[in-house]
């Protein structure tokens, strides 16, 4: 793709104006980087991982954890581009019959106000199938986003979502609920 971006700007160096080929160029590199962006973001069940270590060790060893919670890890930015990819995973797992659903964000980067909307409803979503999600390992500057958001900071005030800084620690939470805590 880098080659046919620089063979194209050549080409329209040699053929067009100087202005209009380095315009082209930009655009055309600025599309590169759209489809790259889109393509490095990556949502993973932890299925994926082995089943006797970290967090699904902790998962596997709770029979309520096991049976009521599922954990999925976003990786890569959550941003426009890359809603057709959250989409389609939400689609795949949009049956899913745990009661808890922990989103791991320790590797997103950035979130734009896209997947905030995105986020909003699936939180929304999953709330009127009665069910509960968790946010975990959130980055600062993404936690900002989401704390600008108004619908967003009154889900999570309301108890619609919950944040924690690690995801052991929703687990933990998680067991305390499955013993007969009240899960606020």
């Amino acid at each position: 793709m880098d080659t046919f971006v620089l063979l194209a700007t050549f080409a329209l160096t040699v053929l067009t104006d100087l202005v209009f080929a380095i315009q082209a160029g930009m655009f055309l590199s600025i599309v590169l980087l759209f489809i790259r962006l889109t393509n490095i973001i990556d949502i993973s069940s932890m299925e994926n991982y082995d089943p006797s270590e970290g967090i699904n060790a902790t998962i596997n060893s709770d029979p309520y954890l096991d049976e009521n919670v599922a954990v999925y890890t976003i990786n890569g930015p959550f941003f426009f581009g890359a809603m057709n990819v959250f989409e389609h995973k939400v689609d795949e797992q949009i049956k899913m019959s745990k009661k808890h659903i922990v989103i791991r964000m320790r590797y997103v980067p950035f979130i734009d106000t896209t997947g905030i909307e995105r986020l909003k409803s699936f939180i929304s979503l999953r709330k009127k199938m009665g069910q509960k999600v968790y946010l975990t390992s959130v980055q600062p500057s993404v936690m900002a986003v989401i704390d600008s958001d108004n619908d967003l900071t009154g889900m999570i005030r309301e108890k619609d979502v919950l944040v924690f800084s690690r995801t052991q620690e929703a687990l933990g939470f998680l067991k305390s609920v499955g013993k007969g805590g009240n899960g606020n």
